[in-house]
């Protein structure tokens, strides 16, 4: 009946609590402090086994199987795992294996312990996110550039266009040629004597 009750076999009404799937930036938080868990205990176990072997060697006989070390698990604050997934939540799911293979190279290199292993997480994750801003900015230059372009574009400068009409200046000429000879023989007409011819009374 317990396990009826938990998981909803006889649930007809489908009121049992559901599953929500994660979101990408979800499991991608997930994944990133799940590593960074991983290389903490690995880092702990490394060194216990490096002074089990110190005291081995100090004292030329092994009594590791009589007495076990105490184990010093490092723990990290509430207020830096809070910022450490407000970081993995920016990081890009194609950026996610990146990440990784980078601060296992860093691990490798380094050889970090401690409180200096999420220190060494927080500046890889911190050079991603800067690197994502960066490139969104230029791409928002580059589209801006480009809307630009093509705004400037669609404006057409055309000259204003010049309607030669050879008819209308024909009739120009011709009515101003006809409105000059008209002038010059009024002009002519207005010079002449007058001429009176009389009739002859027989």
């Amino acid at each position: 009946m317990f396990l009826a009750g938990l998981f909803g076999w006889n649930d007809t009404e489908g009121t049992a609590m559901k599953l929500v799937p994660k979101s990408s930036s979800e499991l991608v938080t997930e994944t990133l402090m799940l590593e960074l868990g991983s290389h903490i205990k690995r880092s702990e176990r490394q060194q216990r086994e490096r002074l089990i072997e110190y005291r081995r060697v100090k004292s030329g006989v092994d009594y590791t199987w009589l007495a076990s070390i105490p184990r010093q698990v490092y723990q990290i604050s509430p207020g830096d795992q809070l910022e450490l997934r407000d970081i993995c939540s920016k990081i890009t799911p194609s950026q996610c294996g990146q990440v990784i293979l980078r601060f296992r190279r860093l691990m490798l290199e380094f050889e970090s312990e401690g409180a200096e292993i999420p220190r060494l997480f927080r500046s890889v994750l911190q050079d991603f996110v800067d690197q994502e801003e960066e490139r969104k900015k230029q791409q928002d230059v580059h589209w801006d550039k480009r809307r630009r372009a093509k705004s400037l574009a669609t404006i057409s400068f055309k000259p204003p266009r010049l309607r030669v009409n050879p008819f209308q200046l024909e009739d120009t000429y011709g009515s101003d040629t006809e409105t000059e000879l008209a002038a010059s023989g009024r002009a002519r007409s207005k010079s002449m004597p007058e001429f009176c011819t009389t009739r002859e009374v027989q």
